[in-house]
């Protein structure tokens, strides 16, 4: 077993987040439309927290480059781990949080500066 560093996966948190959401931009008004209460809210806290770290509006000024060095990262990763396939990350240090919490209670999930910004913390994926 070795430690290895990998800032790789911090880096590449945060640019998984921009590219995922604009990739989604296009569905958004229909997954609003269609949706329930609990998936409008979870909506508005998701681009809520994703436009904390890339802007209102990122535009193709960040996706394209983003999907560039999305495939260097993917690269330098496989090129870091070789062989070595498995990847054991620290486990959480926190208990999960329980069914639709910070989501349905949207004062709470302001308060926790978005559901999302849970996740890193759950993850242990540094920001």
């Amino acid at each position: 077993m070795e430690e290895l560093e990998l800032p790789l996966l911090g880096e590449a948190a945060p640019l998984w987040s921009l590219l995922l959401f604009e990739d989604l931009l296009p569905m958004v008004a229909g997954m609003r439309e269609l949706g329930d209460e609990a998936t409008r809210i979870n909506l508005t806290h998701c681009y809520g927290a994703a436009s904390e770290l890339w802007g209102a509006a990122p535009g193709l000024s960040a996706y394209i480059p983003g999907w560039a060095r999305r495939a260097t990262l993917i690269t330098r990763l496989q090129e870091l781990l070789g062989s070595n396939t498995i990847l054991l990350t620290p486990a959480p240090a926190e208990p999960p949080f329980e069914h639709d919490a910070g989501i349905l209670d949207a004062a709470q999930a302001v308060e926790d500066r978005a559901p999302g910004d849970r996740v890193y913390r759950v993850t242990w994926i540094p920001r």
